[in-house]
């Protein structure tokens, strides 16, 4: 059974000071901030650290990023404290010129500044867990260099400003995750990579000399040639957490068409919305070819001709009726974006590559690096008709259909959605399945507060269902339109229904 160090901080006062940079709020606390808070702590008897502890505290650098509990939490309003400058400086500088009766600099006092406060609120708790995975198999220097932070955490005073006072407490524990007594209405954070989600800093290896060498700097910044500024601590990783309750991200590539002869002009090319699924198969076909010329040589290597087979084309095993099998394998799905316009929508000129929901976004980042600048070859003349240019996440388009810079909550279909089965146009078959379609593309039903479908799509002028072109293995199943409120705002971008990956059941945000 898994092993794990679980760390407690319980605050006296149920709210946190910590801010990340930029002065905006920090929650949950780092990580890293527990780790500083446990060397000071440590460090406090007599200005150092050495030996088993010190070894300790680099054994604890090298863990993987711990999963975090907390309460529910809400960020109070802020207001304005005036505080000590930190100018004691002038202070001393005025009474060395002999200014001993308070006035001008010679008086503190007169040296403060405001300064904004604005505290996290914890709701409904005062504790925050920080939950480490330990080594498996543990053995017994594992287990002896755990004790010791478990331990050493029992000494730490405030985690956050120095109101934030706080009592720590530490366990080792062999109950895994699915089977820990958690409160329900907590939230549990859980550690992704660096480019979604909360930003959270955590040690890394080296952290610790870093904040040795940090202290000796701060004790020598006065010398006989003047002040010398403590540089700041760098040496640290930056993790993105992401509560559970949180959609997963969905990874993706995006691109303009540009003409073949470039004329260093602004034109993009266009084809019409209803030859979505034409142009999908063309971006499919040259993210085939890119991913058989660039496989790994490395045998551990990631990029193998099965990944280039299923991921990458869609390659997998079919049903007896010579269909895909759904869902059984994970795939690159590939989405002509047409342009939407306060008017209606237009051609598309834009297209994307995503990962299904939840990648690990490696596959995303090489498709935006190999493609770009690579040809859509029209399948049945063996044209060149455009060429591939990476896009911008600003781009205003493109942000309607990935609302990256703000989640959103309802959504609509822009192409037609395609049924995995037939309702025999009873309403309750149909919403059956839909959410087996929102199943399917990685969305749980528990999400959705509505769906709703119809033959039109709620965006104007798009083209008839009857008009979009489909592959064979999708022609005679039903098309509907739908429409999808969140109980929370998500990201895209969403493409849900048999068609998903080739161009059909792409979802657009509703501004609202």
């Amino acid at each position: 059974m898994p092993h794990h160090l679980c760390l407690t901080i319980t605050f006296l006062d149920p709210r946190f000071h910590g801010r990340r940079d930029g002065g905006e709020p920090e929650w949950p606390p780092s990580p890293l901030r527990l780790y500083q808070a446990i060397v000071a702590a440590a460090a406090a008897p007599t200005g150092r650290i050495e030996g088993s502890f010190a070894d300790s505290l680099r054994w604890f650098e090298r863990l993987p990023a711990p999963r975090i509990v907390t309460p529910a939490h809400r960020t109070g309003e802020p207001y304005r404290l005036s505080v000590p400058n930190n100018a004691m400086d002038l202070v001393v500088k005025a009474w060395a010129r002999g200014n001993y009766d308070g006035s001008g600099d010679a008086n503190p006092a007169t040296h403060r500044t405001m300064k904004t406060v604005r505290p996290t609120h914890l709701v409904g708790g005062d504790q925050v867990r920080y939950i480490w995975a330990l080594p498996e198999p543990l053995s017994q220097e594992d287990r002896r260099q755990a004790d010791s932070i478990r331990i050493a955490v029992r000494s730490i005073v405030a985690l956050g400003w120095g109101i934030d006072l706080v009592v720590g407490h530490g366990e080792l524990t062999s109950i895994g995750a699915a089977g820990e007594p958690i409160d329900p209405s907590n939230e549990q954070w859980a550690p992704g990579s660096q480019r979604d989600g909360t930003p959270l800093r955590t040690p890394k290896p080296g952290t610790f000399d870093s904040l040795l060498c940090r202290h000796r700097a701060f004790l020598n910044r006065v010398t006989d040639d003047g002040f010398v500024p403590v540089p700041p601590l760098t040496t640290f990783s930056v993790v993105g957490y992401r509560r559970a309750s949180e959609p997963k991200p969905r990874p993706f590539a995006a691109f303009t068409l540009r003409p073949i002869a470039g004329d260093g002009s602004d034109k993009k090319v266009s084809f019409p919305q209803h030859r979505s699924v034409c142009v999908a198969a063309m971006l499919r076909h040259a993210a085939l070819e890119a991913a058989k010329s660039d496989l790994d040589s490395r045998p551990d290597g990631w990029r193998t001709p099965d990944w280039a087979e299923q991921f990458v084309a869609g390659h997998g095993p079919r049903k007896p009726n010579g269909r895909y099998a759904d869902e059984s394998w994970p795939r690159f799905s590939y989405l002509p974006l047409p342009s939407l316009t306060p008017i209606g929508v237009g051609d598309i000129r834009r297209v994307l590559i995503a990962e299904p929901v939840g990648g690990a976004g490696q596959a995303a980042t090489w498709a935006t690096r190999r493609l770009a600048g690579a040809d859509l070859i029209d399948q049945r003349t063996q044209n060149r008709v455009a060429i591939l240019e990476p896009l911008s996440n600003a781009d205003f388009v493109l942000s309607q259909y990935t609302a990256k810079s703000a989640a959103r909550r309802e959504w609509s279909s822009v192409s037609p959605v395609i049924l995995p089965g037939y309702d025999d146009g009873k309403p309750a078959k149909r919403e059956r399945l839909l959410v087996e379609c929102l199943r399917h593309a990685g969305y749980d039903a528990a999400a959705i507060e509505s769906i709703e479908s119809r033959p039109t799509s709620w965006f104007p002028r798009v083209a008839s269902s009857l008009q979009f072109k489909r592959p064979a293995y999708l022609r005679n199943l039903p098309a509907v339109h739908v429409r999808l409120r969140f109980h929370e705002p998500i990201p895209g971008p969403i493409s849900m229904g048999a068609g998903r990956h080739c161009g059909l059941g792409v979802f657009a945000a509703i501004d609202t």
